[in-house]
Order: C-alpha cells, then sequence, then structure tokens
C-alpha cells in the first residue's frame, strides 16, 4: 500500500489524500480507494503516524526486520553456533547428518508459537503425560535430544 499512496500522492502533485481519491490503483474497487484516503486524511491517522516516525527515528536498531521474522545478522548467528554445533558433535566425519534437529534447536532457541524456527511447522509440540510441553520432530515417540519430558 505504500507504493500506492507514494504513486497517487506523485498523480496528484499532492499529500491531500483528498485530492487521491481520482487516483486509485485499477485492481482496486473505487469506494474501497475513497475510504482508504478518508482513514489516511484523518487526524487519528496522521497523529499515529507522527508518534511511528520518532518511534522509529529513537531506536534505529528495533528496526531490522529485513528477512521474516529474524534479520539477517540473527539468522547468520544461528547459523554459525549450527555449524559450530555440528563440527563439535561430528568433527570431519563425511558420514554425519546433514540435518541435525538436536543441534538446530539448540542453535535458534526454544521454539516460538509451537514451532522452530527454519524448519515451519515440522517441528510441532506435543504435551507429555506429566504436562509438560516437550520439542518433538515427526511423532511424539521420537523427542529431540536433551529435552526433558518427564518433570
Amino acid at each position: 500500500m505504500y507504493n500506492v499512496r507514494r504513486n497517487a500522492e506523485r498523480a496528484c502533485a499532492s499529500t491531500d489524500k483528498n485530492q487521491w481519491k481520482e487516483h486509485g490503483p485499477v485492481w482496486m474497487r473505487k469506494e474501497y480507494w475513497i475510504e482508504l484516503c478518508d482513514i489516511w486524511g484523518a487526524e487519528k491517522w496522521n497523529e499515529n503516524l507522527a508518534k511511528a516516525k520518532q518511534n522509529r527515528a529513537a531506536h534505529p536498531k528495533a528496526n531490522v526486520h529485513t528477512s521474516g521474522s529474524v534479520s539477517f545478522a540473527t539468522h547468520k548467528a544461528r547459523l554459525e553456533s549450527y555449524s559450530r554445533g555440528m563440527d563439535e558433535r561430528y568433527g570431519d566425519d563425511s558420514q554425519h547428518l546433514e540435518l541435525d534437529p538436536n543441534i538446530w534447536v539448540a542453535a535458534s532457541g526454544a521454539p516460538k508459537k509451537g514451532h522452530v524456527y527454519g524448519f515451519g511447522h515440522s517441528f510441532g509440540t506435543a504435551v507429555g503425560l506429566s504436562g509438560y510441553t516437550g520439542f518433538y520432530h515427526g511423532s511424539v515417540d521420537t523427542p529431540i535430544d536433551g529435552v526433558d519430558t518427564e518433570s
């Protein structure tokens, strides 16, 4: 929507959202575009816009989402940690697993929102008999090493 607003602003040579109403995108119904222009022109929107701009300027390092849910730097650090873990566990053994889920869990941290980052939903969480939520790969019969599912 950023580009759509920018295109409308350029077409009108104005930041007045009321003038944008005749310059909506061809793929959007005109009544929706007009409603969006009304929202963008409202005082509340402009107040929130100013607050967000001020917050971004005050905390520039907080805005580093450049590759989805984690920054490139975080992902790189996780990959380096994983590589070190693989070297520690397997050394130069060319017969080792290409992917060791136990090492990846250790490198990437505990699952968030029910899955381990980097695996989508192939790693799930399951509740053990004791009520403790443990991490599992595949079925509940194959818990990941190092995770205590017994309390």
